[in-house]
């Protein structure tokens, strides 16, 4: 069995745990009417049920989209694009020139990492537009992995000073570069961790380069036939340009 058919088990049970919950959840209500005879204990125990059906409901939704952000993952790699041409990112000088003259702003920088971001009202959602909060990390070589600690803790720094602007950040799009020494599977694997989650509350999008100069790739995963959203089909695009 394939990873997207195992999530659509997963999404289908889940819906189905959900249908049968309810069912019996209106059968003891039902029963505890019939029972004390719509007594105030009928209505305590409704009460009760209802509660508790609330926080079921609750987690329901976590589960639910969990798995469909899962989806999301599992049909990206299925329709993953090959590795891309190093056209103009020859080095991270090139990327701080293109950054810069793009609008971004170096917001930290250390021996580990450099991070720019650039912060626009919502271009793609033309109603009642928040803000995209674009981050650009150009991790140094000396780095083993993709993710760092120090990274993420500038990015909700990063985060609290726009919301002490009164700035509403709806969607995080993150694109981490890293020049990578030679293409083994354990590179190609952490290339991959990429994130993408669609809640009520927004998106968050992580993709990773790695820059293979020996054979002038940029490897990432990403599609160009798949797109869960036209805010991944934007950051997709802009990276392009950068490479």
């Amino acid at each position: 069995m394939d990873d997207l058919k195992r999530v659509n088990r997963k999404f289908l049970g889940t819906i189905f745990g959900f249908v049968v919950y309810i069912l019996g959840v209106t059968y003891l209500i039902w029963e505890s009417y019939l029972l004390f005879s719509k007594s105030s204990y009928a209505y305590a125990l409704t009460f009760a049920i209802l509660l508790i059906t609330l926080f079921v409901i609750s987690l329901f939704r976590a589960k639910l989209d969990a798995i469909i952000n899962m989806s999301y993952l599992v049909k990206i790699r299925k329709n993953a694009g090959e590795p891309l041409v190093i056209k103009r990112l020859k080095s991270k000088e090139f990327l701080h020139t293109y950054l810069i003259n793009n609008n971004y702003i170096m917001f930290a920088k250390d021996v580990s990492y450099v991070m720019y971001y650039k912060v626009e009202k919502d271009h793609i959602k033309k109603m009642l537009r928040n803000y995209i909060l674009e981050i650009v990390v150009y991790i140094n070589d000396s780095e083993n992995e993709f993710y760092l600690e120090i990274v993420d803790e500038q990015i909700q720094k990063l985060q609290e000073m726009l919301r002490k602007e009164k700035k509403k950040v709806e969607k995080l799009l993150i694109t981490q570069f890293k020049a990578v020494d030679e293409l083994n599977e354990q590179t190609k694997e952490s290339i991959k961790e990429i994130v993408f989650i669609r809640s009520q509350s927004g998106i968050i999008s992580t993709i990773n380069v790695g820059l293979h100069y020996e054979s002038n790739l940029a490897v990432l995963l990403y599609s160009d036939t798949y797109s869960p959203s036209l805010y991944y089909a934007y950051q997709v695009a802009e990276i392009k340009k950068m490479i």
